[in-house]
């Protein structure tokens, strides 16, 4: 799928080849739900890529019924060579290549506002680590924090009028997975650590190697 672009995982190191059959129930939406990188689907599709190197964006396919996509996912851990480990995150270096930096770097106007701000400020102070990997660390580690934020999925009463996903959720400090995303991305991207927006699904239950995720539309 993504043979010759930037994204391209098959030469990815750390991580291993899974195969997975994908059985659509409510879901009729046209993106392609994978674990992690595709590396192949046996329907017609198209991906999508972002940037002159190809960096991806996302992939579709058109039909019904179930397709099969196989994909790279993380091999963590010292048992195997080549695993990922804190270690090797911490060493991976910030020489990012430019057009990485041009597009994940990038913040829309008007993104952060005076409370998003001032969080920002004390995250840079409290928060932020030597490396990348111990920055987005501690991010996580501070948005799961109840004591700093609330998951919520009613925002209907928050006085978020023409406010920013960041500004609101800085503000009142509640909010649902895209708020926690969008806020995380943004603030990655201010604390110069290049870092893109990821959608999917919650998991599922798994009884005899088949997995039910539930789908809300």
């Amino acid at each position: 799928v993504l043979a010759g672009f930037a994204d391209d995982p098959v030469a990815a190191q750390g991580r291993r080849s899974v195969s997975v059959t994908v059985k659509p129930g409510a879901y009729t939406g046209d993106v392609v739900l994978s674990p992690q990188s595709v590396t192949s689907i046996n329907r017609a599709s198209t991906v999508t890529v972002v940037g002159a190197n190809g960096y991806f964006g996302n992939l579709t396919a058109g039909g019904t019924g179930e397709y099969t996509v196989t994909a790279l996912v993380p091999t963590l851990g010292d048992a195997t060579p080549g695993a990922l480990t804190q270690n090797r995150l911490r060493a991976a270096g910030t020489a990012y290549p430019a057009e990485v930096r041009s597009i994940y770097l990038a913040v829309p106007d008007g993104a952060l506002g005076p409370q998003a701000t001032a969080l920002l400020d004390r995250l840079r102070r409290e928060v932020a680590g030597s490396t990348p990997y111990d920055t987005a660390a501690a991010l996580v580690a501070f948005f799961r924090n109840p004591a700093n934020f609330t998951y919520d999925t009613d925002l209907r009463n928050a006085p978020c009028d023409r406010l920013s996903t960041v500004e609101c959720f800085a503000t009142v400090r509640r909010g649902f997975c895209q708020y926690y995303a969008t806020t995380m991305t943004v603030f990655l991207r201010e604390l110069g650590i290049p870092a893109r927006y990821v959608e999917g699904f919650l998991p599922g239950t798994r009884t005899n190697g088949v997995e039910s995720v539930a789908y809300a539309s």
